[in-house]
């Protein structure tokens, strides 16, 4: 199936959350957050219908759905999307296991956490080993906001080093919280003295330069037929009210493929002698983009993962066209949690290590 790699300028400033109007009032999330996937999928959706002349085009996209958490046949996917900067570098969660200090008023990148034995340490955590720094130094300004890393950076991470810098989210974007009353849902008329505030987001807009473009979205879209239409008029929608952005699309051979090669080379030369302290005992999968959270455990190769850091479980929701009501409310592993696992018994050291990684490209995004 074709994959697409889809760039998403904002034009507007973007509301997210869940993808209810603004003027809805109380009864959704009010919280700033990332779009959930679900925002992406179904405004890259209605980009591609609208370059169709309105008309669903199921040829590309599978026939519409009711359910797309329950689909009956064959639908197009969103594989997985990032931030870009202005001028288009891709921007990822920080993974939960680098700790950073904050010094002139710039995230540093200090260690990285390693699973341990918990030896005589109780714990209520659901794995058998304790995520600990190294060389366990405390750090006593260390910096729990959210960060983002740069597809260097974060490469740099995913073969187990510590990258040169991070970033705090405000160089890509800045939470812009605007007022409003709550409305009746079903006279549309205003509740008096029931005020709130929305967040939104106003992106950073392009540097100077030839094909400047602010800070967005890039998607990875597959599809189920080559993508034939006229795709000159730029304009869609995102997010909540519908606000503006320009979509660019082009074909993609494999999304981040670079990256993963960069990591499977990585783990074929993790290996070593036995007793050997630099050697790899194990690998780690992080999430790009949210997951759903269930109680099934995370597994790679039918293996349980030793040891996680997670961050604080986000809500989604949505709203049920077909319903015409909420969709009930998801939650979400966040995207930069960080899943251990020790090395299968298939997996020595060498080429199988490095195979490991390249078995599934959706594993990766």
């Amino acid at each position: 199936m074709p994959i697409y790699e889809i760039r998403i300028a904002p034009i507007d400033p973007m509301l997210f959350g869940d993808n209810r109007s603004a003027r809805a009032g109380f009864d959704h999330l009010l919280r700033d957050q990332d779009p959930s996937p679900l925002t992406l999928f179904g405004a890259i959706g209605r980009y591609l219908q609208r370059c169709n002349n309105g008309n669903w085009p199921g040829e590309l996209l599978g026939e519409w759905q009711n359910d797309v958490f329950d689909p009956q046949q064959r639908i197009a996917e969103l594989l997985g999307f990032c931030l870009h900067g202005p001028g288009g570098g891709r921007f990822f969660p920080s993974p939960r296991h680098l700790r950073c200090v904050l010094r002139h008023e710039k995230p540093r990148p200090a260690d990285l956490l390693v699973p341990r034995e918990q030896d005589r340490s109780r714990s209520s955590s659901p794995w058998p080993r304790l995520l600990l720094p190294e060389d366990d130094p405390a750090l006593a300004d260390e910096l729990e906001e959210e960060l983002v890393l740069s597809e260097s950076g974060l490469g740099d991470v995913l073969c187990g080093e510590v990258p040169p810098a991070a970033e705090l989210p405000a160089t890509l974007f800045r939470s812009e919280p605007r007022p409003g009353i709550a409305v009746d849902n079903d006279s549309g008329t205003v509740i008096e003295g029931q005020f709130f505030t929305r967040p939104y987001r106003r992106f950073q807009p392009a540097v100077r330069g030839a094909g400047a473009t602010p800070a967005g979205f890039v998607a990875w879209f597959e599809t189920i037929a080559t993508v034939k239409l006229d795709l000159w008029d730029k304009l869609g929608f995102l997010g909540g009210d519908r606000r503006r952005a320009r979509f660019e699309i082009d074909r993609c051979e494999e999304p981040l493929g670079d990256l993963r090669e960069q990591v499977a080379e990585a783990a074929g030369h993790s290996g070593g002698h036995r007793g050997d302290q630099t050697a790899s005992r194990g690998f780690f999968l992080t999430l790009l983009t949210p997951a759903v959270q269930t109680e099934a455990r995370i597994q790679v190769a039918g293996m349980p993962a030793v040891a996680a850091a997670l961050g604080r479980p986000v809500y989604s929701s949505g709203w049920d066209v077909e319903a015409q009501k909420p969709r009930e409310i998801q939650a979400l592993v966040p995207a930069g949690s960080v899943y251990f696992f020790d090395w299968p018994a298939d997996a020595p050291p060498g080429p199988a290590r490095a195979e490991l990684v390249r078995r599934d490209r959706k594993s990766v995004v």
